[in-house]
């Protein structure tokens, strides 16, 4: 009998890919879409249903509905940070309370063994037992979307790209499905809205949206922002403002206003996070690779704990666009040590 393995799927290159590699290992590969009601555009369910036909999997895809799951656990999470003047990552909370857990309980109902899906990342033996890692292709690897995902899962993880570019895997499939690869897209940063849908899902959520000054790091009003949920650290781009280039380098949400500087304001030496998952004992002063960002660099800093669920990062060199809301996750060579959510940084000029 075949070994079972859940695959999640949205009809994406990436998990149709997974599905046809895992198939062609021996496994019996059940492929599963999650529907967040009232979220989830529904030709997306159409398209996923469409693809596993076509990979011969049409009579064991699975479409599961999670939407109230989903708007507790991500989407409440969303708005509240936005209301807070954060910038959120709902992957980061949906793999760790949604998807993955959904995936699981899933699979132990329909008898898999595995659990897969088609990010790159991967799953490594230590002699401390099993790692997350990075995957090989440095533009795509995701661990620091699943950075929170809990050591019990790692056994049953099965990451078939893992060892793969993103370019490796779209030849493939376009090679070997080229009438199903034409129609496959990208997945959005926020799969829950179409392109260019955020500003109007959030005006329609948030409460107390108003024009209000954009500031200069002296204070000085150097112009009006359109609603303080549109900007984020480290922004350029649409500010309107003459005698540029300006970046946002704070939000004060209480005043309801953006403060604007210059690249240099935007250097930070000390970043503290809070609501930390850790998956290795770190120990005051340990020097560790860290990204605060999903598409940063990764950058050197020494690790100190400030409480049971808490850690601050001093980095090496100065690093820029530190967002309070992001993860900030560390990494010892290729392997996933753990990370946090940033809750505050400091420049170099103490501030």
């Amino acid at each position: 009998m075949k070994e079972r393995v859940l695959v999640g799927f949205s009809g994406g290159i990436d998990s149709t890919m997974a599905c046809f590699r895992l198939s062609e290992k021996g496994y019996e590969v059940i492929p599963v879409t999650l529907f967040f009601e009232g979220f989830h555009p529904e030709n997306n369910i159409e398209k996923a249903s469409e693809v596993a036909k076509a990979l011969g999997l049409g009579d064991k895809h699975i479409v599961h509905q999670c939407g109230e799951l989903f708007r507790r656990e991500v989407i409440a999470d969303f708005l509240g940070s936005y209301e807070f003047g954060l910038t959120p990552n709902p992957c980061v909370v949906c793999n760790e309370k949604v998807k993955f857990k959904i995936l699981m309980e899933i699979a132990d109902t329909k008898g898999c063994s595995k659990v897969a899906t088609g990010h790159y990342a991967r799953i490594f033996a230590t002699n401390r037992g099993l790692r997350l890692c990075r995957g090989v292709d440095p533009a795509k690897d995701q661990s620091y979307m699943l950075y929170r995902l809990p050591k019990t899962f790692y056994s049953r993880l099965l990451f078939p790209h893992g060892n793969s570019t993103k370019r490796e895997v779209q030849k493939e499939g376009i090679m070997l499905f080229p009438e199903i690869a034409k129609g496959m897209k990208e997945s959005e940063d926020l799969c829950f809205l179409g392109k260019g849908e955020l500003y109007n899902f959030l005006e329609g959520n948030l409460k107390n949206i108003s024009r209000g000054p954009i500031l200069s790091i002296e204070g000085e009003i150097l112009g009006y922002h359109r609603g303080i949920h549109k900007y984020t650290i480290g922004q350029r781009q649409g500010l309107g403002l003459a005698g540029g280039p300006w970046y946002v380098v704070d939000k004060l949400q209480g005043e309801n206003a953006i403060v604007v500087g210059r690249k240099e304001d935007l250097s930070i030496e000390i970043i503290h996070c809070t609501n930390a998952v850790l998956h290795e004992k770190i120990t005051d002063g340990t020097m560790l690779a860290f990204k605060h960002r999903y598409k940063a660099r990764p950058a050197l800093g020494i690790i100190s704990r400030t409480g049971e669920d808490s850690f601050l990062v001093k980095a090496l060199k100065p690093v820029y666009g530190v967002a309070p809301g992001q993860s900030l996750v560390l990494y010892s060579a290729s392997r996933v040590v753990g990370g946090g959510i940033i809750e505050k940084s400091v420049g170099r000029n103490g501030e």
